[in-house]
């Protein structure tokens, strides 16, 4: 993490982001700060389950004069993703639903039309002068979540459009981290985003819960989402009505509303209390990226702490430990004792880059790398952006096409070579039973015939077909004069 804080700073100075002040402290302006955002995905259940945790809680029968010791649920187990997210200045991205759907088709997806009464719209200024109310959209796959190409269009129809002054230039870029989820090393998604001047960050691997700003907003969003939740499924359970809640009522849970069958009142917006601007600004304040205070890597109790990493309180304690020892052992070794069994040095983390910059080992490593966490180690905690990305990208691309190239050379010269025996042979004109066997199978191979296993009686029959078939040899594609050339 310490590796990441280096070169995100880094990266801050040089994309234009920050700069430094009279006392070389990074600074980044209030303007750069709404260019800076953080977005993730959160699956959002009607039955009060978890995601992935293999269907919904128990449903318990009890009477209602009796003490209740279950726990009443809403008959709902279809999941539906949300993205969501803030920017450094505090200012909430409009979120996006992701609905399951069975259509096997666009045309044949459907919605019921009252969905769009709990969808608000979500005012932000972003990148442009003044302040404008943006929709919450919503789309559908098989899964209810985001996959590659469903993350690249939220990417050109949610955050593309919030800054239309974005530009690759000084001043202009966007900032954008993300997790490891679905889309976020699509090739064709990196280049569009560079060229539009949007500069995808990652996280360190596995640790989210730590340094993604929207991850501590969900945090309490998601608590005010299930007492929602819970408060109508009561209203419905004790007003004897419908248990059953479709999952474009996801938005009265999310964003507050009236129950439209047993007339509840959702009164708190879970949304507004997980992304209000305070809220986020505080999510950004504990990461410690944007303003750049790497907070979490001193007050966050999962962030493991060694000697050399900062000169806070923490080392300065180590640091005393260590003059502690050095001087008990000394005098345990003066007074005749064998101080050093009880002699133990603290060592000091040395902090290098993972690879350099434009560097053959980096590019080749981009090149190798088949997932987030081969390629952040490859990138030494850089964008995804960069163009050591696409160069290594680009050595990948032309790898493959050198060993397909390959492939089809070695078996159009094979079939150079077949042609070539299986014509010598037929211009001897022999009978069908004075072929040997190897003869047999190279013209068989001529007519694209397997000939695995035949024996010489099988050879000689599937020849005879040929024969009587009075089909000509098919085009055995082989490898050309210009194709020798190049």
């Amino acid at each position: 993490m310490k590796t990441w804080f280096d070169s995100w700073q880094e990266e801050l100075i040089e994309l234009g982001f920050a700069h430094y002040d009279e006392k070389n402290k990074v600074v980044i302006p209030p303007e750069k700060l709404e260019r800076i955002l953080n977005v993730d995905e959160t699956c959002l259940v009607l039955d009060g389950s978890k995601c992935n945790r293999g269907g919904r809680p128990e449903v318990i029968f009890y009477l209602p004069y009796l003490p209740n010791l279950g726990k009443a649920t809403i008959k709902n187990s279809t999941s539906t993703t949300m993205i969501a997210g803030s920017t450094a200045a505090g200012e909430p991205i409009p979120p996006h639903f992701q609905f399951q759907t069975r259509a096997q088709t666009v045309d044949s997806q459907s919605v019921n039309i009252n969905l769009v009464t709990f969808l608000p719209n979500i005012k932000g200024k972003f990148g442009l002068e003044e302040a404008k109310e943006w929709p919450v959209t919503f789309g559908f796959n098989a899964k209810g979540g985001m996959d590659n190409e469903h993350f690249k269009e939220y990417f050109k129809t949610n955050i593309a459009p919030l800054y239309p002054d974005a530009e690759d230039e000084h001043g202009k870029r966007v900032m954008i981290k993300v997790d490891s989820g679905p889309g976020r090393l699509e090739i064709e998604f990196l280049a569009e985003a560079r060229t539009l001047g949007f500069i995808i960050y990652p996280s360190v691997p596995n640790t989210t819960a730590v340094t993604q700003e929207t991850d501590q907003s969900y945090g309490p969003f998601k608590s005010k989402f299930a007492q929602n939740l819970k408060a109508l499924s009561d209203a419905r359970i004790n007003g004897d009505f419908p248990t059953s809640l479709p999952p474009w009522m996801v938005g009265l849970l999310v964003f507050c509303g009236t129950d439209p069958v047993s007339q509840f009142v959702v009164s708190e917006s879970a949304f507004e209390f997980g992304f209000s601007r305070g809220k986020n600004l505080n999510a950004w304040s504990k990461c410690g990226a944007a303003p750049l205070t790497r907070c979490c890597l001193e007050n966050h109790s999962q962030v493991r702490r060694e000697i050399g990493d900062d000169d806070d309180a923490t080392n300065q304690m180590m640091q005393e430990i260590q003059m502690a020892n050095d001087i008990s052992t000394h005098f345990l070794k003066s007074h005749g004792y064998n101080g050093d069994a009880f002699k133990v040095t603290v060592k000091k983390v040395e902090r290098v880059s993972v690879t350099a910059k434009h560097s053959e080992e980096r590019i080749n490593m981009i090149a190798e790398a088949t997932n987030h966490g081969s390629m952040w180690q490859a990138m030494g905690a850089s964008h995804y952006t960069s163009d050591d990305v696409f160069l290594g990208v680009a050595k990948r691309n032309n790898e493959r096409k050198k060993k397909e190239l390959i492939k089809k050379k070695e078996m159009a010269l094979k079939n150079n070579k077949i042609v070539q025996e299986a014509r010598t042979i037929l211009v001897q004109a022999k009978g069908v039973e004075n072929y040997n066997i190897q003869e047999l199978k190279v013209l068989l191979q001529y007519y694209k015939i397997r000939v695995t296993g035949m024996k010489k009686n099988e050879l000689v029959d599937k020849w005879k077909d040929v024969l009587q078939s009075g089909v000509d040899a098919p085009m055995m594609e082989g490898w050309s004069v210009e194709e020798k050339k190049n």
